[in-house]
């Protein structure tokens, strides 16, 4: 059994306490699996909270004990941050031009039609990069 098994279970089973724990433990892996997808803070903080929300309103029953609470939690997050991009951008694949670019243009394309970066912040970008 899971060290983590009785908070998850008391969680789904509504208590308010066990629910501030498990946000104190997992706040901050939640936020570092989100990040390694969404750039934007506005975006991670909206993914953040959805994220939670989803956890609160009975997806913690998902968790099938096969794997770590943490490792799911991490899986959870980084579905959500994709699930986000993919609406956002509207597709599901890397168009093929793209993915055959250089790992640098790519990084540029990501940087400028995904991110939004400006001209200027990507010449910036470039300079520092040498």
């Amino acid at each position: 059994m899971h060290e983590d098994a009785p908070r998850v279970d008391a969680v789904l089973a509504g208590s308010t306490t066990a629910w501030h724990s498990f946000v104190e433990d997992h706040a901050g892996l939640i936020q570092h699996a989100l990040r390694r997808h969404l750039y934007d803070e506005e975006e991670l903080r909206t993914v953040y909270v959805a994220v939670l929300a989803q956890l609160r309103q009975g997806k913690l029953a998902a968790w099938g004990r096969r794997c770590s609470l943490a490792t799911w939690v991490v899986m959870v997050a980084r579905n959500a941050a994709r699930d986000h991009l993919r609406r956002r951008l509207g597709r599901r694949h890397v168009n093929r031009a793209v993915a055959g670019l250089s790992p640098r243009r790519r990084e540029l394309f990501r940087l400028h039609f995904l991110q939004g970066w400006d001209y200027p912040r990507l010449l910036e970008h470039l300079a520092q990069q040498g």
